[in-house]
């Protein structure tokens, strides 16, 4: 079991995870640091805990919302691979792909949308 430590609004914590994992672990810690600093940006500085509790629930919300996306894609992928063949389903394929990127846009918006509403509360 490896442990490392990450830094979290400057905060030093130490965490246990699987050995190779620690470059992974380096990337999630850098990923929920750069959300925590933005809210606290937005925001003003609050108490810790309640700024990441923010940050989670943000991020929760983000991964809700993908998984959504992602289950109704699988879905219709299903859908078409029994139906359609060939060039059409090629087609359709590239617009699921184009309306993915659109959901991933609409979700960074709801996010500022969240952090709005946070700022001004």
């Amino acid at each position: 079991m490896g442990k490392m430590n990450i830094a979290i609004l400057g905060r030093e914590y130490a965490i246990a995870c699987d050995d190779g994992q620690e470059a992974h672990l380096g990337k999630l810690s850098q990923l929920v640091n750069e959300r925590v600093q933005k809210l606290t940006h937005e925001m003003g500085r609050g108490p810790e805990s309640t700024m990441l509790v923010y940050t989670a629930l943000m991020i929760a919300d983000e991964l809700l919302d993908s998984k959504k996306e992602i289950k109704a894609l699988h879905q219709e992928i299903e859908a078409m691979s029994k139906t359609d063949s060939g060039s059409a389903a090629q087609a359709r394929l590239k617009e699921m792909e184009a309306a993915m990127v659109d959901s991933m846009n609409h979700i960074a918006e709801r996010i500022e949308q969240i952090s709005s509403r946070l700022e001004a509360a």
